[in-house]
């Protein structure tokens, strides 16, 4: 949720779905284009969008790439401030790796993340994005304290709202387990 409140307090977000609206069909770049903006803003708007189900895609095969045409929706959104809070309490909580048998990971050092992970026996394999390989870049291990999820954010550079998200989805995963005082 917090993705789709951070994309739609800017005004980017609103420009690209008021062009969505007015020329369905369109794609990422030709969004772009006609805006002014880099299209990687723009697909990233649309991909947050259309996981709230706000513009709906379908792939287009044609010469070249597949592209996604997006089409404008619209809807209701439903912000549970609950659920926010809950998640926002995470921030001083201390944080580490649950203990595996045997995995392995696959992991980028030059940008301090963690790309996937392979858990054994039952072959489960975990594809990171950017923010969640970073931040389980800087959990700590299993035998530790744990570290709370504001110090993470300090040490990561990342957001404290991103690191809470990618903390929940690892939570949930069961790749990481919050120590208890």
């Amino acid at each position: 949720m917090l993705d789709l409140l951070k994309a739609l307090s800017s005004s980017n977000a609103f420009e690209v779905l008021m062009y969505v609206k007015e020329n369905p069909d369109s794609n990422a770049a030709g969004v772009a284009s006609a805006l002014g903006l880099h299209v990687l803003t723009v697909q990233k708007i649309l991909e947050v969008l259309e996981k709230y189900g706000i513009v709906k895609s379908k792939l287009v095969r044609s010469v070249g790439r597949p592209s996604k045409r997006y089409r404008y929706i619209g809807g209701k959104i439903e912000v549970n401030v609950d659920e926010l809070l809950d998640l926002y309490a995470l921030k001083h909580m201390p944080v580490r790796e649950k203990a595996f048998e045997d995995a392995l990971y696959d992991y980028d050092m030059r940008k301090e993340r963690i790309k996937r992970l392979l858990v054994k026996p039952d072959r489960r394999k975990i594809v990171f994005d950017e923010t969640e390989g970073k931040v389980l870049w800087f959990v700590p291990p299993p035998d530790s304290q744990g570290k709370p999820v504001e110090e993470i954010a300090k040490e990561s550079g990342i957001s404290l709202l991103q690191v809470l998200e990618a903390v929940k989805r690892l939570l949930d995963l069961g790749l990481v387990e919050l120590v208890e005082s």
